[in-house]
C-alpha cells in the first residue's frame, strides 16, 4: 500500500517554485492550482504568465521526477471557481503528495506503467511549453502595440503627428 501525505494550502500559496528539485508528485484533491511560467526580458524585467489551471484530479511533478529535472514552472494554489466534487472549509486547497522514491519504485515494478507515465508527462510538458510560448508572444505583442498607441497619442497631443 502506498501512503499519501495531505497538505492544505491557502489561496496564493506557492506549492512548487521554479528551480525546485521535486521530491514528490502533487495531486490536486480539492481546489485548483495555477502553473506559472516566467520569462526574463533583455532589460532584466521578469514577466510572469499563467500557463494552465490544474483542477481537481490533476497532478504536477511527474515529469520532473521521471526525467530528474528541476521545475521550470511555478505551481500556486488557487480556489476552484465552479462546481467542486469535494467540500473543504473556507475554500482551502487540498493536495495529496506521493514521495518520488515511492513513485519510482512503482515505476520499477511496473515498466509498462513507467512508459505510460513518461509518455503522458512528455505530452503534458509539451502542452505547458506551447501554451507558455503562445502567452508570452501575445503578451509581448500587446505590449509593443500599447507602446506604439501611447507614442501616437503623445505625438498627437503635442502636435508632433
Amino acid at each position: 500500500m502506498v501512503a499519501l501525505d495531505c497538505t492544505i494550502y491557502e489561496e496564493g500559496d506557492v506549492i512548487v517554485r521554479k528551480g525546485d528539485h521535486l521530491e514528490e508528485i502533487h495531486f490536486i484533491i480539492k481546489g485548483s492550482s495555477m502553473v506559472i511560467g516566467t520569462h526574463i526580458k533583455p532589460d532584466g524585467e521578469e514577466v510572469r504568465l499563467n500557463v494552465v489551471m490544474l483542477r481537481e484530479g490533476s497532478w504536477y511533478g511527474d515529469y520532473n521526477i521521471l526525467f530528474k529535472l528541476k521545475s521550470t514552472f511555478e505551481l500556486v494554489a488557487k480556489r476552484f471557481k465552479g462546481k467542486s466534487i469535494t467540500k473543504l472549509a473556507n475554500d482551502k486547497i487540498q493536495i495529496f503528495s506521493l514521495k518520488a522514491s515511492k513513485f519510482l519504485k512503482i515505476c520499477d515494478e511496473y515498466p509498462e506503467f513507467r512508459r505510460y507515465c513518461m509518455m503522458r508527462a512528455n505530452m503534458r510538458r509539451a502542452h505547458f511549453r506551447q501554451v507558455f510560448e503562445e502567452n508570452l508572444h501575445y503578451f509581448l505583442l500587446n505590449r509593443k502595440l500599447l507602446v506604439r498607441h501611447d507614442q501616437k497619442k503623445f505625438e498627437m497631443k503635442h502636435g508632433l503627428y
